[in-house]
């Protein structure tokens, strides 16, 4: 679910960098986009840490309602924060290689205590590093 809010939220920050069309859709809603997008950060969050997925993108968005504000600097800072989650939703792996490899190891532990078959490791273990 964070991969979808992720590309949405990250499609709406880089149309409010655009300097024109931001100021316009910022100050033609009225502040509700901006407000708007402030509660789809936070809810993208929450999804993240739920999914153990990253949240610097999330973070920057929030960042970027606070000081977004600012003409250059707002502009800028939500371009950066759009395409970091961009790069974050449309990104294939979700978590982290220190978090693949500690699943490895628990997969090779319920092995080695005879929980699972070789054959269920070695899928498992295909699948956690994108190899099926």
């Amino acid at each position: 679910m964070s991969k979808i809010l992720k590309i949405i939220s990250g499609f709406l920050e880089i149309l409010l960098g655009i300097p024109i069309i931001g100021i316009a859709i910022v100050w033609g809603t009225f502040l509700v986009m901006p407000i708007g997008l402030l509660i789809l950060h936070i809810v993208t969050l929450v999804f993240s840490v739920k999914e153990e997925t990253k949240k610097h993108g999330s973070i920057l968005g929030i960042v970027a309602f606070i000081i977004g504000f600012i003409p250059f600097i707002g502009w800028v800072l939500r371009i950066v924060t759009g395409i970091f989650l961009l790069i974050d939703g449309f990104s294939k792996k979700d978590q982290s290689s220190g978090d693949v490899n500690g699943e490895i190891i628990k997969l090779k532990n319920m092995l080695d205590s005879g929980m699972i078959t070789e054959v269920e490791f070695e899928q498992k273990r295909k699948q956690l590093l994108g190899l099926l």
